[in-house]
């Protein structure tokens, strides 16, 4: 009887004589406290397991033959199904480590250097892993294109062009001069405005004291 394993192991096989109570106790308590490698019994036996010590009680007639067996096929299939699905709940979790690891390259990363359109897609996929890192239930498939997600778009980040950094920096000076000469030109035209009144007062007073005389 072989009670291996699909999974790939590299433990060493462990093989068990006989299949009565202490055998099928020994193969429990291989599976229960994790071992995964295969079990090989050898057994000559096609009877559910049973209790040797039991056979006496039987042999005396103080217990029917159902008696000296301690399980039930049904208590087998079902403990049988137990270790089953708990191999494969322990064999199908999601390794988010690649998560993690895109996690902290982009909180690495200075955002501001590149553009708005190429970040935002970035920031919406790290509110994504962060969620999916701490989901106990995410499949590998799904950890696995979310990483192929935010790597992508981590690729496609574009940086802020030093040209355009310069154009806009080209335009603004352009501006600041075009407001400076028209501050310019205004103080000019108060100064000239001012003169021109005290000339006229001045004119004006002249008038006046040459009346007087």
């Amino acid at each position: 009887m072989d009670m291996s394993t699909n999974e790939t192991t590299t433990e060493a096989p462990v093989s068990i004589i006989g299949f009565g109570a202490a055998g099928f106790n020994t193969a429990i308590a291989l599976r229960t406290s994790g071992y995964t490698g295969p079990i090989r019994v050898f057994s000559d036996i096609d009877t559910l397991p049973y209790s040797p010590i039991l056979t006496s009680y039987y042999a005396a007639g103080e217990l029917d033959y159902e008696e000296c067996f301690p399980w039930s096929q049904a208590e087998i299939d079902e403990a049988t199904k137990t270790l089953r699905e708990a191999r494969l709940s322990a064999r199908t979790k999601a390794d988010v480590s690649a998560l993690e690891a895109l996690i902290a390259q982009v909180n690495a990363l200075d955002l501001r250097a590149y553009t708005l359109d190429s970040v935002v897609p970035v920031n919406r996929l790290m509110t994504l892993l962060t969620q999916a890192v701490n989901d106990p239930e995410i499949t590998q498939a799904e950890a696995d294109d979310l990483a192929a997600q935010m790597q992508a778009a981590i690729d496609q980040l574009q940086p802020v062009s030093e040209e355009s950094t310069s154009a806009e920096g080209g335009a603004q000076t352009s501006d600041d001069a075009s407001a400076a000469d028209t501050s310019s030109t205004a103080q000019s035209g108060m100064f000239a405005a001012v003169l021109g009144a005290a000339a006229g007062m001045l004119t004006l007073m002249k008038r006046r004291k040459g009346q007087k005389r």
